[in-house]
């Protein structure tokens, strides 16, 4: 019976410790969508207001690169920090999408983003005395 009780608690141990790493491995690995993000934050007239949040980055730096739905760079950006915080203001200019990504020899990172212009008609009714 203490065999199999110390066999029993050997493998319970070994599931546990590799269940533990693949978790950590998988929470720290650069790129992975837990460390990277793009977040539409609001808008302001005609332009939209995103904010990035890069963690994890490459140590050799990579390139931050905004682009319209056509292609076209609108904006780049070389990082060399290993984290990258910041708010960005694009002016809308009748785009249908806009694009972030960010691009090294090691590592590749893209959020893309769609617009829907909804027209809303506000009708009220007063009372007149």
């Amino acid at each position: 019976m203490k065999p199999i009780k110390n066999l029993f608690v050997k493998i319970c141990l070994a599931a546990t410790l590799m269940i533990s790493f693949f978790a950590a491995t998988a929470a720290s690995e650069p790129g992975s969508a837990k460390s990277n993000s793009v977040a539409f934050v609001k808008s302001e007239g005609d332009a939209l207001v995103f904010r990035t949040d890069l963690l994890k980055l490459p140590s050799g730096g990579c390139t931050l690169y905004i682009k319209d739905e056509e292609g076209n760079v609108l904006f780049s950006e070389n990082i060399t920090t290993d984290t990258h915080q910041k708010l960005y203001r694009i002016n809308r200019e009748n785009m249908k999408a806009i694009f972030f990504e960010v691009h090294s020899r090691k590592f590749s990172f893209r959020e893309s983003f769609n617009f829907n212009t909804k027209l809303e008609e506000i009708f009220t009714v007063t009372k007149v005395n």
